[in-house]
């Protein structure tokens, strides 16, 4: 069903305010006003849309800068499960997905998962692209960090070497 006029301007009333909270750094507000904003969009143009997929990766960024991880990754996981049904698990449309995982991940320490997501992103990231390239490297180094933050240096040392 086609967005009425009062829907579209709902919205682009939303937006404004959205991004007048921004300016003010309210960030709780904005995220609120984005989760009223998602809603909406849902109703107009489904979950699936591009638009309701767009709004979901705004939201899980308002929802970290609020320090709520659980939300921001519920959302983040979703947006990953879109990509992989629409694009298939292992297209680059994934692993740009699975790469805003990692900061919540790393945010509320919950580092097992962490892992589990870097060793996909390493997995996924194109042969051609792994040797020379800065974004390959940079997940190992990634990856270091994480086994340097557990404990785990002589495994760190080998990765690290590797990047």
């Amino acid at each position: 069903m086609p967005a009425s006029a009062a829907d579209q301007a709902e919205l682009a009333q939303l937006d404004k305010d959205i991004t007048a909270a921004q300016l003010k750094r309210a960030n709780f507000a904005a995220a609120k006003l984005a989760k009223r904003a998602l809603a909406l969009q849902i109703r107009l143009t489904g979950p699936d849309s591009v638009e309701a997929q767009r709004r979901k990766q705004t939201l899980a960024g308002m929802l970290g800068l609020t320090a709520d991880y659980r939300g921001q990754l519920a959302l983040d996981q979703e947006l990953l499960a879109a990509a992989e049904k629409q694009h298939g698990s292992e297209s680059r449309e994934a692993l740009t997905a699975l790469s805003f995982l990692t900061g919540p991940y790393w945010a509320a320490n919950r580092y097992a998962e962490l892992e589990t997501v870097i060793q996909r992103q390493l997995a996924l990231t194109p042969q051609a692209r792994r040797r020379g390239q800065h974004g390959y490297a940079s997940l190992l180094s990634q990856y270091g960090t994480l086994l340097t933050q557990r404990n785990e240096y002589a495994s760190a040392q080998q990765v690290y070497e590797q990047s």
